[in-house]
């Protein structure tokens, strides 16, 4: 409903580019969503081994945070990328008519690619949270064991 009202108001091009931005949103969801739920069922266990090699004397050191932030900058970076080139193809047309086909095609590829980019991201978010909180129940737990 966003894409057809971004469409009428402001033009076409601006709803087929909210239309894509809501579709790399959902695929996010996604993969956070399918994350979640094998991380309930129980068949997801990077969680689990990510945090039971941490070292229980501390949290992250500042090489280890360091190493975490520039694995989602780069992460969201690259999907930012993909959605970069799909919208230079589609807002600065640089292609003759004979080409078409062949773009919506490159488009469509590109366009699938980001998608599993941020269905990827949103799955490895809903690790990274879980491995976060056994951690932080784990460091509680030796508090009150103290």
């Amino acid at each position: 409903m966003l894409a057809c009202a971004a469409g009428v108001v402001v033009g076409p091009v601006a709803g087929m580019a909210s239309a894509h931005l809501c579709t790399a949103w959902a695929a996010g969801l996604l993969g956070y969503a399918l994350a979640e739920h094998r991380l309930h069922v129980g068949s997801e266990r990077a969680a689990d081994e990510a945090a039971a090699r941490t070292p229980p004397s501390s949290s992250l050191g500042k090489r280890e945070k360091l190493t975490a932030v520039q694995g989602v900058f780069l992460a969201s970076l690259a999907t930012l990328g993909l959605g970069a080139r799909v919208a230079w193809l589609v807002f600065f047309r640089s292609y003759g008519d004979e080409n078409a086909s062949f773009v919506w095609i490159w488009v469509y590829c590109l366009g699938m690619e980001m998608m599993a980019m941020a269905a990827f991201f949103g799955y490895m978010i809903a690790v990274s949270e879980r491995c976060k909180d056994i951690l932080a129940r784990e460091y509680l737990t030796t508090l009150l064991l103290r």
